[in-house]
């Protein structure tokens, strides 16, 4: 069951089965990823690795998640400060992208 974790600003950040569930909208293109990203089967029951740390989020990435139609992507729950980091990292960014409704 997941609970109510943290307000990053972006998006609510939930905690389940010591993963954090985190935004595609706070992806950003062209970033190296401090934390693994994981993505939910369909069942929702599981999660399986999408992206590994230290490798670039590229566009390519980003569109397989879009076709997908997910909307949060999942990384451990030892990551978050690394993923604050992130956000505090490429706020700007966030801030100025007219797809997200803040």
């Amino acid at each position: 069951m997941a609970s109510s974790f943290v307000r990053d600003g972006v998006a609510d950040i939930e905690e389940d089965n010591g993963q954090i569930a985190v935004p595609v909208a706070s992806l950003r293109v062209g970033t190296v990823l401090a934390f693994d990203l994981y993505l939910p089967t369909a069942s929702g029951q599981h999660r399986v690795l999408f992206r590994e740390r230290n490798y670039d989020f590229t566009e390519e990435a980003l569109e397989r998640i879009k076709e997908s139609g997910v909307k949060q992507l999942y990384i451990e729950a030892t990551d978050h400060d690394g993923y604050l980091r992130y956000v505090e990292q490429n706020l700007d960014a966030i801030l100025a992208d007219p797809t997200i409704s803040i």
